[in-house]
């Protein structure tokens, strides 16, 4: 019995001080929000939201890349590795980002 309640203990944690529930909250709230191809539900965290009224996440990263929604191409988001070497980099500025991947959302 202990090592059961132990187990649930500790998924629990796993899921409460990760990003699973705000990431699934903003999937069944938001259809126009998704979870990058390279990334996952449990670890991508949103960074900045979009100012307007659509919700969406603008900036995001997880343990390897960081993500930008693009705002004028049509389901398009990019991706640059956490390891880049960007100089001036500011991760809410995709302006200053360099290396970039290019993704279509599936």
């Amino acid at each position: 019995m202990k090592k059961i309640l132990m187990l649930f203990v500790s998924i629990f944690i796993l899921l409460f001080f990760n990003q699973f529930f705000s990431n699934l909250w903003m999937l069944m709230t938001d259809s126009s929000n998704y979870i990058p191809e390279y990334s996952n539900i449990f670890t991508l965290k949103i960074t900045q939201v979009d100012e307007g009224s659509g919700g969406y996440w603008r900036y995001a990263q997880d343990h390897k890349n960081y993500y930008y929604f693009s705002e004028k191409d049509v389901n398009t988001y990019y991706q640059i590795a956490l390891n880049h070497h960007c100089e001036n980099f500011n991760k809410l500025d995709v302006q200053t980002w360099c290396e970039v991947k290019k993704f279509q959302r599936k």
